[in-house]
């Protein structure tokens, strides 16, 4: 990134480049939830610019040169609502393609979805954001905002997801104690001897966070998830 902001003119310039492009061009989503149960909420945001200008979506946009993709989303989530969260993993991509009346590809975006674990901020428009707003499920299903057809199926993905490694606080930041002990509790029916718990996620937590299959390293596990948030309390 340059240290300078870039003019209204450097910004229209960039967005008319991207029109009619010759290849898909890649870009990347913030997908941030905080709560649980009920009280679960997504953060969206308000597109500002075309295309799609007015509609709701999660924060993100074009990956940069020299980025990764979980540096780019977090970078975005940043600079459209102050908000600062850690990367924990690709919940899907998406292929957003629109074409003018004539047929021809007018917008062609490769989507990247990661999963970010909040760690402050409530969230205020900036760069390519009108509005911001922490949403529930219930109010996406009602259609109380215009959304984009992929952030319902990337909530649902999002919450089915069983807790990851990252989100036990075993990676270099601490994410949030209630995602720790669904971990614990998830991890420690894994190793014990009763049916394993959760069937329709366990490949995804497997695929994420990579526990070993033996059930005593999965108990060493839980033992050092259980130490973290005993670390946290005190």
């Amino acid at each position: 990134m340059n240290d300078t902001e870039p003019t209204t003119a450097d910004l229209d310039a960039r967005r008319a480049a991207r029109r009619y492009p010759d290849r898909p061009i890649v870009a990347v989503l913030a997908v941030v939830l905080r709560g649980a149960g009920s009280d679960t909420r997504a953060l969206i945001v308000q597109r500002a610019q075309q295309p799609n200008a007015g509609r709701w979506g999660f924060p993100g946009g074009v990956l940069e040169l020299g980025e990764t993709v979980a540096d780019g989303a977090m970078r975005e989530l940043l600079e459209e609502t102050g908000i600062v969260a850690e990367a924990a993993g690709i919940l899907n991509v998406h292929d957003a393609i629109h074409r003018d009346p004539a047929g021809r590809v007018q917008f062609h975006y490769t989507l990247i979805a990661v999963r970010g674990i909040w760690q402050r901020g409530e969230g205020e428009p900036a760069d390519d954001a009108a509005a911001t707003a922490w949403v529930s499920r219930a109010d996406i299903e009602a259609d109380r905002y215009p959304t984009f057809p992929t952030l319902l199926p990337l909530f649902r993905r999002f919450e089915r997801q069983a807790p990851s490694v990252i989100e036990c606080g075993l990676s270099r930041r601490q994410a949030d104690g209630q995602s720790c002990r669904r971990a614990i509790q998830w991890f420690g029916r894994a190793a014990g001897s009763g049916p394993a718990s959760p069937p329709a996620t366990r490949r995804t937590a497997v695929r994420s966070a990579r526990p070993p299959r033996s059930a005593c390293v999965l108990s060493r596990l839980a033992g050092a998830a259980n130490s973290v948030l005993s670390g946290r309390r005190a």
